[in-house]
């Protein structure tokens, strides 16, 4: 129709109304993609999942018959989510229809291992946490009667020796006594003369006890380690002497003696030289003396 010299009529607008849907990636390609977004390689997600590079280059080429069980797939989707850092749940969607999890774990209530593990987790806690309550429990009325009981025990009780008389006494051997009476002389009656000669009384003279001390002289060509101790165990020298010195010691004998090496030490004993190298035996050139008296 016309109207004023105007076409008047049906005006067929086309606007593009259709949602034009962009392909879906499949579960390979959106774990190839979360894997290069994060800057790894697939030899990288095999590295860290602990699986084979092959098995990774099947999951990301969706070849997913390769896994068996379906439990294996959905196990090796989650570690490979973790490495790369993608969300699990999103993947887990995108596996195919036959690879779900089996018909079986569904009917029994059980989604998927995680379910089952969390469920155990929430079963087994406050179990746990009796049993330990428990124990502790056990554990300090234990102490408890231990203290107390054997507090009670030992009370009284005296665990110091106390010394007898019976203890205390030593027997030792009287010295003999000395003859200090003056001898008896006879007069000879064929010396008259000799008999009116008095003698002096004589006494036995008692031997000088020996000396407990006597000097050790020590002289050092070379740094030489030494250490000599007395009778009581007293340290006299100890540790390294410096070349060229000497030592003269005294104390209680009988001595001990170590020399580190007896060819660089010349030893004076009561003023007579000692031979060292007769005490090595065996030790190479360190001479070692127990007892020096």
């Amino acid at each position: 129709m016309f109207y004023g010299g105007k076409i008047m009529g049906n005006e067929v607008l086309t606007e593009a109304t259709q949602n034009v849907e962009t392909p879906q990636l499949t579960l390979g390609q959106w774990l190839i993609q979360a894997r290069q977004a994060k800057g790894l390689s697939a030899q990288d997600v095999a590295l860290r999942t602990n699986r084979s590079v092959a098995q990774i280059s099947e999951l990301e080429a969706d070849n997913l018959s390769s896994f068996g069980a379906h439990v294996l797939l959905r196990g090796m989707v989650r570690q490979y989510t973790k490495v790369v850092g993608a969300d699990e749940s999103q993947a887990l969607r995108l596996i195919p229809k036959e690879f779900q999890a089996t018909r079986e774990l569904d009917e029994l209530g059980f989604k998927d291992n995680q379910a089952m593990a969390s469920k155990n987790v929430r079963m087994s806690t406050p179990w746990m946490s009796r049993i330990g309550m428990i124990l502790l429990t056990i554990l300090v009325l234990a102490l408890l009667a231990y203290w107390v009981f054997g507090a009670r025990m030992f009370k009284g009780k005296d665990v110091v020796q106390k010394m007898t008389t019976a203890n205390q006494i030593q027997i030792a051997n009287p010295p003999a006594p000395t003859n200090t009476a003056p001898a008896v002389v006879t007069p000879n009656p064929e010396t008259t003369a000799a008999s009116s000669v008095s003698v002096p009384p004589v006494t036995e003279q008692t031997p000088a006890p020996a000396a407990t001390d006597a000097t050790l002289g020590l002289k050092f060509k070379d740094v030489v380690w030494v250490e000599v101790k007395d009778a009581k165990g007293t340290v006299l020298i100890s540790g390294l002497q410096p070349a060229n010195s000497e030592q003269n010691l005294k104390g209680e004998l009988p001595l001990s003696v170590k020399i580190g090496d007896a060819n660089k030490v010349e030893m004076i004993w009561k003023g007579q030289p000692y031979d060292l190298l007769s005490a090595t035996k065996g030790r190479g050139t360190v001479a070692k003396i127990e007892r020096l008296e």
